[in-house]
C-alpha cells in the first residue's frame, strides 16, 4: 500500500464520524442502515474498485466480493490457526469488525440499551 492511499477502515471510520456529530453536542444522527451502506460502499470500493463505473457498483463488484469471500473460505477450510492472510480473509474481518463496532454504536449510542442492560432494570424507572 502506497503512503497516499487510506486503509480501508481508516476511510470508513472517516465517513461515519463526519456524518455522525453534525450538531457538536455528541448525539448520532445516522442511522445504522446509513453507517452499513457507508462502510459497505468504503469497503467494496477498497477490495474491488476496479469493478466500480463511474464510482457506481456493478454486477462485478457482486462477483468480486463473492471471490474474496470463496477465497477465504478455502483459507479457514485449508489451514488451521494460524491461518495465512490473504485478501479474502482480510476483506471478511474488516466486515466483520465493522458490523460488531455498527450493532455496538447502534446499542450505545442510538438505542441507549447499556444503562438498561448495565442496570438490570429499566433506566426510566428512578
Amino acid at each position: 500500500m502506497s503512503s497516499s492511499e487510506t486503509p480501508a477502515p481508516v476511510a470508513a471510520e472517516a465517513a461515519t464520524t463526519a456524518a455522525t456529530d453534525v450538531s457538536g453536542n455528541g448525539k448520532t444522527f445516522v442511522s445504522p442502515v446509513a453507517q452499513v451502506l457507508v462502510v459497505g460502499y468504503v469497503l467494496l470500493f477498497r477490495y474491488a474498485g476496479d469493478a466500480f463505473a463511474w464510482l457506481l457498483p456493478t454486477p462485478t463488484t457482486i462477483e468480486v466480493a463473492n471471490a474474496l469471500g470463496l477465497q477465504a473460505l478455502d483459507t479457514i477450510q485449508r489451514y488451521t490457526a494460524p491461518a495465512p492472510l490473504n485478501e479474502g480473509v482480510t476483506f471478511w474481518l474488516l466486515v466483520v469488525v465493522a458490523a460488531v463496532a455498527i450493532c455496538v454504536d447502534a446499542m450505545a449510542a442510538t438505542w441507549r440499551s447499556p444503562v438498561r442492560a448495565a442496570a438490570g432494570r429499566d433506566a426510566t424507572r428512578a
